[in-house]
């Protein structure tokens, strides 16, 4: 099953991360192009498109004197470029050993951004990126953020879990970009450290270095994060499921409660007063990490062209895509009118409210009195938030995706014995049940994929000597069929009694690859969604049977293969839910 509330993309999501214009010539930034609806509106860095050249006279001659050009026009060219095979031709007539890692990189932006099929893009991105890759350690925060993201609008993690397309994008390849991530965190920007963790969530990839790098500069940087930074990284680190994540998403949301209460960061007395803590300790908390500069003047739209928060809606909701964006600062907030919630002037979105929400389901945070004290008032915070743009009409209202996602958090706390009914009106809550039951509606009728309508045969022939019935493709679960499973049966248990199996044939996206060191190959875990569902499943009484498609596609089709695989599944999840 793939769950149908995926963080929305933000509202400029086609965009890849523009790099700061303000750089000297040999360090300019990628061409940054947007593709809404297919059409393409192209922004040269650091130049207008009349000095890069209009029309096809002026490319021609540009092109007709490539070695005159200064390193910042041409990575304006490579930018400009409309095709595949456009691209590849200003790149063979500049040579390689005038091309800068800049240059490499800008055109992987460009081919992310190109429309048209993604296996002639994805042929010539692996090529840059084979030129790349012993320039890599020149690479710098702009460059690294802007590659992870190109790849992961290149290479959807549903791709990565392909082994045949791993020829694409090698994992020792990709291992080299985490890892020169990994090495910049410390000094990345809060924009280019949201961009990254995203980015890694998208494409599925993880590795020990990033994990740990990413969340220790995000500990730093969060007295510096907007409201798009702190959307970015919630989604990220929910579905990375980093050990550790919950803490951080925590810690997000407390902070987004903060700003949209309008606190200024390190309060005395202010997290002790929504949360119970000790003011010392919120103070250390939310207090900047020692050294840390202060954000320099002016730098701060150039970053929030960089790439917004999840705040948009999508157009292919059930896809689960969430995009990051790199075009426009988003609109100054209005001043403040009498009365008028501060949310609606805190810098966020409407999408960027409803992923936090999100995330907080998808990390399972407790959200009564832990450790970390009760996250209730600020889960409060932000869903009054949520109510207060509705109300007031701004961007629209909750898009069908937000409210799928405002669901799942109202499922997460209705395991704990709340209701989100508590925490947005009434009318909402309803309209949001309404959109998350019509997409688990388009998903039952779809009838599962190909691989589960084989695995739900085999199931079948095999149910009498398995001792098992009732099995059923797309069936509703949880209470009030709250959730769909890919297929339900039941099972007879050792002891004699009735065991509700779910069955889940979980594709490529259902994984975080963790990449290792020295070729070997990437360890797979559950992405935070994929877990979300598994516990939701098993607290509402299922057995649990997740089938790789991977494995279940390495049987060759060998019906002997597949039984040997399916049953051993089915018995490993049956012990587990008996210890």
């Amino acid at each position: 099953m793939r769950m149908p509330n995926m963080p929305a993309p933000p509202a400029a999501a086609a965009r890849c991360l523009t790099l700061d214009p303000a750089l000297p010539a040999q360090a300019c930034a990628p061409t940054a192009r947007r593709l809404p609806g297919g059409t393409a509106t192209r922004h040269a860095c650091g130049s207008s498109r009349r000095a890069a050249g209009t029309g096809r006279a002026s490319k021609k001659q540009a092109r007709g004197s490539l070695d005159e050009l200064t390193p910042a026009r041409l990575t304006a060219l490579i930018g400009q470029c409309a095709s595949v095979a456009e691209l590849q031709r200003l790149l063979a007539q500049c040579g390689e050993g005038s091309l800068t890692p800049i240059h490499w990189t800008a055109a992987v932006s460009c081919l992310a951004q190109l429309p048209g099929r993604r296996p002639p893009k994805q042929q010539l991105a692996l090529q840059c990126m084979q030129r790349l890759q012993p320039l890599l350690p020149e690479c710098q925060g702009r460059e690294v953020s802007s590659l992870l993201l190109s790849l992961a609008r290149l290479h959807p993690a549903s791709d990565l879990g392909d082994p045949s397309l791993q020829q694409q994008l090698p994992w020792q390849l990709l291992l080299e970009v985490l890892d020169r991530a990994a090495d910049l965190g410390g000094s990345m920007t809060p924009q280019q450290l949201s961009v990254s963790i995203w980015a890694a969530s998208q494409l599925g990839v993880c590795s020990a270095a990033f994990s740990g790098a990413m969340q220790a500069a995000a500990a730093q940087q969060l007295p510096r994060f907007e409201a798009q930074h702190l959307a970015n990284v919630a989604a990220g680190a929910a579905s990375l499921a980093w050990d550790g994540s919950g803490d951080l998403v925590a810690a997000l949301l407390r902070r987004a409660a903060e700003q949209i209460r309008g606190e200024p960061v390190g309060r005395p007395g202010a997290a002790s007063e929504a949360d119970g803590r000790p003011a010392a300790a919120a103070s250390e908390a939310a207090a900047p990490a020692a050294g840390a500069a202060p954000e320099a003047a002016g730098a701060g739209s150039q970053e929030a062209a960089s790439a917004q928060g999840p705040q948009g809606a999508a157009a292919g909701a059930a896809a689960g895509v969430m995009g990051v964006a790199a075009a426009a600062a988003p609109p100054a907030a209005p001043p403040a009118a009498a009365g008028q919630p501060a949310a609606l002037h805190a810098g966020f979105t409407m999408q960027g409210l409803t992923c936090l929400c999100w995330a907080a389901a998808v990390a399972r945070l407790p959200m009564r009195a832990d450790a970390r004290g009760s996250l209730l008032p600020h889960v409060r915070t932000v869903c009054a938030a949520v109510e207060a743009r509705q109300a007031a009409g701004a961007g629209g209202g909750v898009v069908a995706t937000g409210k799928q996602q405002l669901f799942q958090l109202g499922i997460w706390l209705s395991q704990q014995g709340m209701e989100a009914s508590d925490l947005v009106g009434r009318q909402l809550y309803d309209a949001c049940e309404q959109a998350w039951r019509r997409q688990l509606a388009a998903t039952q009728r779809r009838g599962g994929s190909g691989a589960a309508r084989e695995v739900a045969a085999l199931l079948q022939q095999e149910a009498g000597s398995w001792g098992v019935r009732d099995v059923q493709v797309e069936a509703p679960a949880g209470p009030q069929g709250l959730l769909s499973i890919d297929i339900a049966a039941t099972a007879t248990s050792s002891s004699g009694r009735a065991q509700a199996l779910a069955l889940e044939v979980d594709g490529g996206h259902h994984y975080v690859r963790w990449l290792q060191p020295g070729g070997r190959p990437p360890t797979l875990a559950p992405t935070g969604e994929t877990a979300f569902r598994d516990v939701m499943l098993g607290a509402w009484g299922y057995v649990v049977v997740c089938v790789p498609v991977h494995e279940w596609g390495a049987c060759g089709g060998e019906r002997a293969a597949q039984a040997e695989l399916l049953r051993g599944l089915v018995l490993r999840g049956q012990r587990r839910r008996s210890c």
